[in-house]
């Protein structure tokens, strides 16, 4: 009977261990995420000064044309870095959605999204 209990509370350590691991990797992940999302939106908000400067140096007409050639490059270069951290930013939910829906099993998938959205509610509210 001791030998049972004994290998009953090893086997629940190890649970314990094994979710304190993954509870440590969801955590992670959403730093990542909310990391992820400020940079992007950093981005964004440049990007929106760009296009205004690009419509001001527009009106103003032709004697901005080089200026107006700097600005149509920055634009171009914010828009492929906001394209790669949409894609950074899809990889951590993805990462986020498969850490949780191991804890929920294969039937909590809807469950595990919610837990995966409920976790970086705040870096994703006012960023998106």
């Amino acid at each position: 009977k001791e030998h049972h209990q004994y290998l009953a509370a090893g086997r629940q350590r190890i649970q314990i261990e094994r979710e304190a691991a993954r509870a440590a990797k969801v955590r992670e992940a959403n730093m990542r995420l909310r990391r992820e999302l400020e940079e992007r939106q950093r981005k964004v908000e440049q990007m929106e000064a760009m296009l205004a400067e690009r419509v001001r140096l527009q009106d103003l007409g032709a004697e901005r044309t080089e200026e107006l050639k700097e600005v149509e490059e920055q634009i171009e270069c914010l828009d492929a870095q906001i394209e790669f951290d949409s894609e950074c930013i899809m990889k951590s939910q993805t990462c986020i959605l498969k850490l949780t829906e191991e804890v929920q099993g294969p039937g909590g998938a809807a469950s595990a999204a919610s837990a995966a959205a409920g976790g970086v509610g705040g870096a994703a509210a006012g960023h998106d």
